[in-house]
Protein backbone atom coordinates (compact mmCIF):
# COMPACT_ATOMS: atom_id res chain seq x y z
CA UNK A 1 0.00 0.00 0.00
CA UNK A 2 1.31 3.65 -1.24
CA UNK A 3 0.76 6.37 1.83
CA UNK A 4 1.58 9.94 1.78
CA UNK A 5 1.68 11.99 4.75
CA UNK A 6 1.72 15.66 4.34
CA UNK A 7 3.24 17.41 7.26
CA UNK A 8 5.86 14.40 7.67
CA UNK A 9 8.06 16.52 9.56
CA UNK A 10 6.50 18.12 12.22
CA UNK A 11 6.11 16.41 15.79
CA UNK A 12 3.12 13.81 15.09
CA UNK A 13 3.94 13.16 11.49
CA UNK A 14 7.72 12.08 11.96
CA UNK A 15 6.77 9.88 14.49
CA UNK A 16 4.00 8.17 11.86
CA UNK A 17 6.92 8.09 9.20
CA UNK A 18 9.08 6.10 11.57
CA UNK A 19 5.51 3.57 12.75
CA UNK A 20 4.93 3.45 9.37
CA UNK A 21 8.31 2.24 7.78
CA UNK A 22 8.59 -0.22 10.81
CA UNK A 23 5.16 -1.98 9.39
CA UNK A 24 6.18 -2.17 6.14
CA UNK A 25 3.71 -0.01 3.94
CA UNK A 26 5.66 2.16 0.89
CA UNK A 27 5.43 5.35 2.85
CA UNK A 28 6.23 8.94 0.99
CA UNK A 29 6.77 11.88 3.53
CA UNK A 30 5.64 15.72 2.61
CA UNK A 31 6.05 18.93 3.74
CA UNK A 32 6.72 22.38 2.79
CA UNK A 33 10.00 22.30 4.40
CA UNK A 34 13.76 22.04 1.62
CA UNK A 35 14.33 18.77 3.24
CA UNK A 36 12.60 16.18 5.62
CA UNK A 37 14.15 18.57 8.95
CA UNK A 38 15.85 17.69 12.19
CA UNK A 39 13.52 15.37 13.36
CA UNK A 40 13.74 13.18 10.22
CA UNK A 41 17.28 13.29 9.61
CA UNK A 42 19.21 10.04 9.36
CA UNK A 43 16.24 8.10 8.00
CA UNK A 44 18.29 6.83 4.86
CA UNK A 45 15.04 4.83 3.18
CA UNK A 46 12.92 7.77 3.18
CA UNK A 47 11.53 9.41 0.20
CA UNK A 48 10.56 13.50 0.53
CA UNK A 49 8.39 15.62 -2.03
CA UNK A 50 8.57 19.08 -0.72
CA UNK A 51 5.30 20.26 -0.88
CA UNK A 52 3.09 23.28 -0.26
CA UNK A 53 -0.85 22.43 0.24
CA UNK A 54 -1.70 25.94 -0.85
CA UNK A 55 -0.77 25.53 -4.37
CA UNK A 56 -3.68 22.99 -5.97
CA UNK A 57 -1.72 22.89 -9.21
CA UNK A 58 1.53 21.07 -7.20
CA UNK A 59 -0.73 19.21 -5.17
CA UNK A 60 -2.46 17.83 -8.01
CA UNK A 61 0.97 17.21 -10.15
CA UNK A 62 2.19 15.22 -6.48
CA UNK A 63 -0.61 13.17 -6.65
CA UNK A 64 -0.47 12.72 -9.62
CA UNK A 65 3.06 11.45 -9.80
CA UNK A 66 3.00 9.44 -6.76
CA UNK A 67 -0.76 7.77 -6.65
CA UNK A 68 -1.29 7.38 -3.32
CA UNK A 69 -4.06 4.65 -1.92
CA UNK A 70 -4.31 6.68 1.43
CA UNK A 71 -3.50 9.62 2.54
CA UNK A 72 -2.96 11.31 6.10
CA UNK A 73 -2.62 14.73 6.04
CA UNK A 74 -1.26 16.35 8.84
CA UNK A 75 0.13 19.50 7.37
CA UNK A 76 -1.45 22.42 9.20
CA UNK A 77 -0.46 25.78 11.06
CA UNK A 78 -0.73 25.89 14.72
CA UNK A 79 -0.04 28.43 17.30
CA UNK A 80 -2.24 31.30 19.17
CA UNK A 81 -0.82 33.57 16.10
CA UNK A 82 -3.26 32.20 13.63
CA UNK A 83 -5.73 32.77 15.64
CA UNK A 84 -4.94 36.69 15.52
CA UNK A 85 -4.44 36.53 12.02
CA UNK A 86 -7.01 33.84 10.88
CA UNK A 87 -6.90 34.70 7.19
CA UNK A 88 -3.73 32.56 7.36
CA UNK A 89 -5.44 29.77 9.15
CA UNK A 90 -7.96 29.90 6.77
CA UNK A 91 -5.48 30.27 3.44
CA UNK A 92 -3.46 27.23 4.66
CA UNK A 93 -5.48 24.76 7.29
CA UNK A 94 -9.06 25.23 5.28
CA UNK A 95 -7.91 25.73 1.84
CA UNK A 96 -5.20 23.51 1.80
CA UNK A 97 -7.21 20.80 3.30
CA UNK A 98 -9.44 21.49 0.45
CA UNK A 99 -6.69 21.03 -2.24
CA UNK A 100 -5.53 17.98 -0.79
CA UNK A 101 -9.13 16.56 -0.76
CA UNK A 102 -9.81 17.53 -4.35
CA UNK A 103 -6.68 15.52 -4.97
CA UNK A 104 -7.77 12.37 -3.38
CA UNK A 105 -10.39 13.00 -5.48
CA UNK A 106 -9.21 12.99 -8.70
CA UNK A 107 -6.06 10.65 -8.56
CA UNK A 108 -8.27 8.07 -6.95
CA UNK A 109 -7.33 8.24 -3.21
CA UNK A 110 -9.35 5.48 -1.51
CA UNK A 111 -9.28 7.39 1.99
CA UNK A 112 -7.88 10.42 3.68
CA UNK A 113 -6.99 10.43 7.53
CA UNK A 114 -7.16 14.39 9.03
CA UNK A 115 -5.99 15.93 11.67
CA UNK A 116 -8.62 17.48 14.36
CA UNK A 117 -8.58 18.25 17.71
CA UNK A 118 -10.56 18.18 20.93
CA UNK A 119 -10.17 22.14 21.74
CA UNK A 120 -13.71 22.33 19.53
CA UNK A 121 -15.13 20.37 22.04
CA UNK A 122 -17.58 22.89 24.76
CA UNK A 123 -16.86 23.41 28.27
CA UNK A 124 -17.54 20.33 30.43
CA UNK A 125 -17.19 22.63 33.98
CA UNK A 126 -20.24 21.02 35.66
CA UNK A 127 -21.38 17.72 33.72
CA UNK A 128 -20.48 14.23 34.18
CA UNK A 129 -17.50 14.69 31.79
CA UNK A 130 -15.72 17.69 34.13
CA UNK A 131 -14.40 17.44 37.59
CA UNK A 132 -14.05 15.24 39.50
CA UNK A 133 -15.50 12.76 37.15
CA UNK A 134 -14.37 13.14 33.74
CA UNK A 135 -15.82 10.03 31.98
CA UNK A 136 -14.97 9.90 28.64
CA UNK A 137 -16.11 12.18 25.87
CA UNK A 138 -18.04 10.41 23.55
CA UNK A 139 -17.44 11.67 19.50
CA UNK A 140 -21.40 12.32 19.32
CA UNK A 141 -20.66 15.30 21.62
CA UNK A 142 -21.39 18.39 19.47
CA UNK A 143 -18.60 20.80 18.48
CA UNK A 144 -18.79 24.44 19.96
CA UNK A 145 -15.51 26.08 17.92
CA UNK A 146 -14.74 29.35 18.98
CA UNK A 147 -11.59 30.52 17.91
CA UNK A 148 -10.47 30.34 14.36
CA UNK A 149 -8.41 26.95 14.61
CA UNK A 150 -10.80 25.49 15.97
CA UNK A 151 -13.34 26.66 13.44
CA UNK A 152 -11.26 25.56 10.54
CA UNK A 153 -10.43 22.13 11.91
CA UNK A 154 -14.25 21.87 11.95
CA UNK A 155 -14.71 22.83 8.71
CA UNK A 156 -12.26 20.36 7.48
CA UNK A 157 -14.05 17.51 9.09
CA UNK A 158 -17.29 18.77 6.96
CA UNK A 159 -15.67 19.22 4.05
CA UNK A 160 -14.26 15.44 4.44
CA UNK A 161 -17.91 14.37 5.07
CA UNK A 162 -19.14 15.92 2.61
CA UNK A 163 -16.20 14.81 -0.28
CA UNK A 164 -17.62 11.19 1.12
CA UNK A 165 -21.18 11.73 0.86
CA UNK A 166 -20.25 13.42 -3.02
CA UNK A 167 -17.04 10.95 -4.26
CA UNK A 168 -16.98 7.63 -2.20
CA UNK A 169 -13.70 8.99 -0.38
CA UNK A 170 -13.69 7.40 2.79
CA UNK A 171 -12.29 9.58 6.13
CA UNK A 172 -11.35 9.63 9.65
CA UNK A 173 -11.44 12.83 11.57
CA UNK A 174 -8.98 11.92 14.33
CA UNK A 175 -9.34 14.40 17.70
CA UNK A 176 -6.04 14.23 19.59
CA UNK A 177 -6.59 14.74 23.13
CA UNK A 178 -3.97 17.14 24.49
CA UNK A 179 -0.69 15.20 23.57
CA UNK A 180 2.47 15.96 24.75
CA UNK A 181 6.08 15.59 23.10
CA UNK A 182 9.50 17.57 23.95
CA UNK A 183 9.74 18.33 20.40
CA UNK A 184 7.13 20.29 20.76
CA UNK A 185 8.88 22.93 22.90
CA UNK A 186 11.62 23.42 20.15
CA UNK A 187 10.16 22.37 16.71
CA UNK A 188 9.90 25.07 13.74
CA UNK A 189 8.93 28.69 15.48
CA UNK A 190 8.66 29.60 18.96
CA UNK A 191 4.95 29.36 20.38
CA UNK A 192 3.46 28.13 23.72
CA UNK A 193 3.44 24.48 24.18
CA UNK A 194 1.05 24.56 27.26
CA UNK A 195 2.06 23.70 30.73
CA UNK A 196 2.91 20.13 30.22
CA UNK A 197 5.25 20.99 27.32
CA UNK A 198 7.01 23.35 29.06
CA UNK A 199 7.23 21.33 32.12
CA UNK A 200 9.11 18.56 29.70
CA UNK A 201 11.23 21.39 28.00
CA UNK A 202 12.24 22.20 31.60
CA UNK A 203 13.66 18.60 32.02
CA UNK A 204 15.60 18.40 29.04
CA UNK A 205 16.90 21.66 29.50
CA UNK A 206 17.89 20.48 32.88
CA UNK A 207 16.34 23.69 34.89
CA UNK A 208 13.63 24.35 37.20
CA UNK A 209 10.04 24.46 36.78
CA UNK A 210 7.03 25.89 38.16
CA UNK A 211 3.57 25.32 38.03
CA UNK A 212 1.68 28.54 38.97
CA UNK A 213 -1.80 27.50 37.88
CA UNK A 214 -1.24 24.50 40.19
CA UNK A 215 -1.16 21.03 39.15
CA UNK A 216 -5.33 19.60 40.30
CA UNK A 217 -6.59 20.30 36.85
CA UNK A 218 -7.27 16.81 35.47
CA UNK A 219 -7.22 16.60 31.55
CA UNK A 220 -6.52 13.57 29.25
CA UNK A 221 -2.70 13.70 27.96
CA UNK A 222 -1.63 11.25 25.23
CA UNK A 223 1.62 10.85 24.27
CA UNK A 224 2.68 12.13 20.88
CA UNK A 225 3.73 8.90 19.98
CA UNK A 226 0.20 6.93 20.67
CA UNK A 227 -1.39 10.01 18.14
CA UNK A 228 0.88 8.53 15.48
CA UNK A 229 -0.57 5.17 16.54
CA UNK A 230 -4.18 6.72 15.75
CA UNK A 231 -2.89 7.76 12.58
CA UNK A 232 -1.14 4.44 11.76
CA UNK A 233 -4.60 2.40 12.52
CA UNK A 234 -6.90 4.81 11.03
CA UNK A 235 -5.21 4.80 7.70
CA UNK A 236 -4.59 0.72 7.76
CA UNK A 237 -8.20 -0.37 8.98
CA UNK A 238 -10.19 -2.22 7.20
CA UNK A 239 -13.12 0.38 6.95
CA UNK A 240 -13.68 3.92 9.37
CA UNK A 241 -17.45 4.30 9.15
CA UNK A 242 -17.86 6.94 12.06
CA UNK A 243 -15.69 9.11 10.59
CA UNK A 244 -14.91 11.02 13.64
CA UNK A 245 -12.39 9.18 16.60
CA UNK A 246 -11.19 10.78 19.28
CA UNK A 247 -7.60 10.07 20.25
CA UNK A 248 -6.75 10.06 24.09
CA UNK A 249 -6.38 7.80 26.93
CA UNK A 250 -9.94 8.50 28.07
CA UNK A 251 -8.76 9.15 31.83
CA UNK A 252 -7.96 12.23 33.40
CA UNK A 253 -3.82 12.98 34.85
CA UNK A 254 -3.35 15.98 37.51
Amino acid sequence: MRILVTGASGVVGSHVIRQLLAGGPHVIAADILPSPGPILDGIPELRYERLDIRDLAQVLEVFGRIKPERVIHLAALVGEWYNQHPYANEETNVGGTLNVLEACRLSGVGRIVLASTWSFYPSFKGTRHGHPHYEPVPETTPPDPVRPYEIGKYACERYAAWYRELHGLEFAALRFGGYYAAERRFHREPRSAGPLNELLAAVVAGRPYRLDAGGDQGMDLVYVKDCAAGCVAAALATSTPSGVYNIGTGEAST
